[in-house]
């Protein structure tokens, strides 16, 4: 009975951190899109650098771009953390352990709804990218960028794993 309640306890613990993992996460990512620098912005300029922009130059010229705001980058790892979190979770639902009943359903509903749609949103977000810099001509992408669009992707696909596994072991969640 006691290893229960402390399974009961521990499980509990982490779901309330998950909520609020994700909460910060959502906070970050509105900031992010409300910030005017979050969009990747590039243009031809000179050598002279302004606050908040950075100088990268090729044979073509020079570009001033503003890079990816510090909410938007927040606001991802967040997301990959409490990712993270939810899938470690998940394990002693299907190794068994954690009895039929031991998870608060409301929670889990609502931190898997909010996964999905949060990876959802920022990958809605890569058009604004892609044709912000199709303008800008010859640019060429960092690896960051791929990066985050392919765990922007994953994020998507483990979140809706999550939550089928624990939709079919907890069909009061549905």
């Amino acid at each position: 009975m006691s290893i229960q309640l402390s399974i009961m306890a521990s499980v509990l613990i982490v779901q309330l951190l998950t909520m609020m993992l994700f909460i910060f996460a959502w906070i970050f990512l509105i900031l992010s899109i409300a910030s005017p620098s979050w969009v990747v912005k590039y243009y031809r300029g000179n050598q002279n650098s302004s606050e908040g922009l950075m100088i990268r130059c090729s044979d073509t010229g020079c570009y001033r771009y503003r890079a990816a705001s510090k909410p938007h980058l927040i606001a991802h790892w967040l997301v990959y953390i409490m990712l993270a979190i939810m899938v470690v979770n998940t394990l002693p639902n299907i190794s068994g352990i954690c009895v039929n009943g031991c998870r608060n359903t409301v929670i889990y509903g609502f931190s898997y709804a909010m996964a999905a749609f949060s990876g959802f949103l920022v990958l809605l977000m890569y058009p604004t990218y892609i044709k912000d810099i199709s303008s800008a001509g010859n640019i060429q992408l960092s690896w960051g960028y791929f990066f985050f669009m392919i765990a922007d992707c994953m994020l998507i696909a483990l979140s809706i794993e999550c939550f089928q596994v624990n939709t079919d072991l907890y069909p009061d969640i549905s």
